[in-house]
């Protein structure tokens, strides 16, 4: 018969329970001071990790906000005309898209598809010199 495997549990709070016990604003620095004060030892580290998984399972978001995504990449210095066709990124991006689409066929159903294909032919050669 198998022998039943006894679980060595500790006396008092194990350091995560110890460092969800103090404010989160207190700095990690504090923190380790404090356990080491209790008999705990752990890095700062840990408390970082502790702090993020309990932001992560109330749902809300890590961190300050940090500024925000810019709108298009950086074009490169000969690229100057070709700033406007430079790909964004986002819902709104996808929405600007569908719209230059609806753009491009009614303009393609206003000169006419062979001239539109012919515009089309012109275009593709001048990238590929470009390229």
């Amino acid at each position: 018969m198998a022998k039943k495997k006894t679980s060595k549990k500790t006396k008092g709070p194990n350091r995560s329970d110890f460092i969800r016990s103090l404010p989160a604003s207190m700095p990690a620095a504090e923190v380790v001071k404090k356990g080491a004060e209790q008999g705990l030892t752990f890095k700062a580290g840990l408390v970082y990790e502790v702090r993020r998984s309990d932001l992560k399972r109330a749902g809300r978001p890590f961190g300050k906000a940090g500024r925000p995504r810019k709108e298009t990449s950086q074009p490169k210095p000969g690229d100057r005309h070709w700033k406007g066709l430079l790909l964004t990124r986002g819902a709104a991006h996808e929405d600007r898209l569908r719209e230059k689409e609806r753009e491009f066929v009614g303009l393609v159903l206003e000169i006419g598809l062979g001239r539109a294909d012919g515009l089309m032919h012109e275009l593709r050669n001048r990238l590929a010199s470009v390229f």
